[in-house]
């Protein structure tokens, strides 16, 4: 009987360890849809799109090696480093000229949480 009642306690600590760690360290949310389908968008116009970043986690959460998919893409984030509880806004502009009919625009950075790497997907039809 003993044995058993410390085999219960010796795997609860286990569990409640594992949870502990699981919740240190940064995490993401993203307040706002990561895919994002725009619609039919006016060609040669430029279309603005504000992504919200929430560190989730204890620590600091850093963003890093913002990177697109077309040279067409501006990224424009107010803040790299996102404390515990705080926000931060990407705001991504994409230039529609000379585009035509359906369109995807990523948008992708790495970070300092287990995943390491997140992106942000725009889809529009180009339309004259």
């Amino acid at each position: 009987m003993h044995l058993e009642l410390r085999k219960r306690c010796f795997l609860l600590s286990l569990f409640a360890g594992t949870v502990l760690m699981a919740g240190e360290g940064p995490g993401i949310a993203f307040v706002n849809k990561r895919f994002v389908d725009l619609g039919d968008v006016k060609q040669n116009d430029t279309i603005y799109h504000t992504v919200l970043i929430t560190n989730k986690g204890t620590a600091p959460l850093s963003i890093f090696n913002i990177g697109k998919s077309c040279n067409c893409t501006d990224v424009k984030l107010d803040k790299t480093l996102i404390a515990s509880g705080d926000t931060a806004r990407m705001t991504i502009s994409v230039s529609t000229v000379g585009k035509k009919g359906p369109n995807t625009i990523d948008v992708y950075f790495a970070d300092n949480t287990e995943e390491g790497e997140h992106f942000v997907r725009l889809k529009m039809n180009c339309i004259e």
